[in-house]
């Protein structure tokens, strides 16, 4: 149990013992089929995606973030961005989580009463899940030089102290990152999973590490800064977890050490700065039982918005997170959008595309 548990839950950033078991079966699933890694890295999953999108007529914007999504009655036509210019449509879909898309883009008197109170529900039972604090390290040295390998490693040194309790382990961690020697972290290799790195970046290595960010003890003492303009004491905290991170690759990978030409350390305040997750909760709302509310998701983590002809969610809000959340979501969301008849339509004419391969 400490094994098969603790070593995903870095996947889902909640002790074993809270997180749902729909969440741990479905994460066994993709270790169960030896895991994935897009060539060339996640980036080349929308560049992918890109050309298909203006071929049929869309477009693709960068910095470009929603204020608003505008209704009119109970029927959306479009949204208005920040810096006030409005994009009118008849169909709105939200990939921007619950708290996004229902208390940020949506004003309260837009929501139907139900909807409205199962909103309120959510947040009433529902938290934030826990954030990341990542190093991304970057070596002067092919991967196979290091010995750096395609695996994860998912490192709790201090697990036996416990008596293999993972989360009285965690709750420790919780209490005071800093008090355990070697906390849970997890390793993981880019540069040696990816195919196309040595082409792309020849005679360089990288390697990425994270351990969980609870977001109050971030919010609580730094929240007030900028990005950029944070006070010394942000600073001082991420050099103590730059240590942590910098001893535990030496661990597993000795011969890296004076090959590490920089090292760059992100915290919830990060996640909440560069892709608008409130809190930092970098996997959306926490993943414990409760999240699979039947009447929670018969009215607010629904593809189609109750209430509001024309809009619709796909991503974390609706089901799960992660790429595979998002693939499998959106196709619920679009079988809502097209109806279920002419989406079916339209996978058994493409059944080559539409169709994964793990053969």
């Amino acid at each position: 149990r400490a094994l098969l548990s603790s070593g995903q839950m870095i996947d889902w950033n909640l002790p074993p013992g809270q997180v749902s078991w729909l969440v741990a079966a479905g994460m066994m699933m993709y270790y169960d089929l030896g895991g994935y890694y897009p060539s060339g890295g996640s980036n080349n999953i929308p560049y992918a995606m890109m050309p298909e999108i203006e071929r049929m007529g869309g477009a693709v914007l960068c910095n470009a973030s929603v204020d608003h999504i505008l209704t009119e009655g109970n029927v959306v036509k479009g949204v208005r961005m920040s810096n006030g210019d409005e994009l009118h449509a008849p169909i709105v879909v939200s990939a921007a989580g619950f708290s996004n898309t229902y208390e940020k883009m949506l004003e309260r008197e837009q929501l139907s009463p139900d909807v409205a109170a199962a909103v309120d529900r959510t947040n009433a039972i529902l938290k934030p899940s826990h954030s990341h604090i990542c190093a991304y390290i970057s070596l002067d040295g092919p991967p196979e030089a290091f010995g750096l390998k395609s695996w994860n490693i998912h490192s709790f040194p201090e697990l036996p102290k416990y008596k293999y309790d993972v989360d009285a382990y965690m709750a420790d961690f919780y209490d005071d990152p800093f008090a355990q020697k070697e906390c849970l972290m997890t390793l993981t290799c880019p540069s040696a999973k990816d195919p196309l790195y040595g082409k792309d970046m020849p005679g360089r290595s990288n390697v990425l590490l994270l351990i969980e960010g609870i977001p109050d003890a971030w919010y609580e003492n730094f929240e007030p800064s900028r990005h950029g303009r944070r006070p010394d004491a942000y600073k001082e905290a991420k050099g103590r977890f730059e240590s942590m991170f910098v001893d535990r690759l030496l661990k597993y990978y000795p011969r890296c050490e004076g090959h590490i030409t920089n090292v760059e350390i992100s915290t919830p305040l990060t996640a909440e700065h560069f892709i608008n997750a409130p809190k930092g909760a970098s996997y959306g709302l926490e993943w414990t039982p409760e999240h699979f509310d039947r009447q929670l998701h018969e009215t607010v983590f629904t593809p189609k918005i109750r209430g509001i002809d024309g809009l619709y969610m796909t991503g974390e809000a609706v089901c799960f997170g992660g790429v595979m959340g998002a693939l499998a979501t959106s196709f619920g969301t679009a079988a809502h959008i097209l109806g279920w008849w002419q989406f079916g339509r339209l996978l058994l004419e493409n059944r080559k595309s539409s169709w994964p391969d793990f053969e």
